[in-house]
């Protein structure tokens, strides 16, 4: 659950990144100046958005009465499982995968 957000809200956010990025040079057209200003602008916008989205993830997570456990997570442990080992494989054979 907490990967598929964190894709979700990471393609969400790329997107609305890439739209501003082609506002900002379909507006400037033919100026070279203060590049670096626009470009704070986009990252200052880019960071209330992140906020307000992570708020708004909050306030439905606690609606559905989420409290921050996760079920079968035991704290105490320690050691590395085989089934933490699997899911490292997975991660690393799928990161491999989308990086070609």
């Amino acid at each position: 659950m907490i990967f598929d957000l964190t894709l979700k809200y990471i393609t969400l956010l790329g997107d609305c990144a890439i739209e501003m990025f082609q506002a900002l040079m379909l507006r400037s057209v033919g100026t070279g100046r203060k590049r670096s200003k626009a470009i704070f602008a986009i990252l200052g916008v880019m960071f209330l958005k992140s906020k307000m989205y992570s708020e708004e993830l909050y306030n439905s997570m606690v609606c559905r009465c989420f409290d921050g456990s996760y079920p079968g997570s035991c704290r105490s442990r320690s050691r590395l499982g085989a089934s933490d080992l699997y899911y490292v494989i997975l991660s690393s054979m799928v990161l491999y995968l989308s990086l070609l």
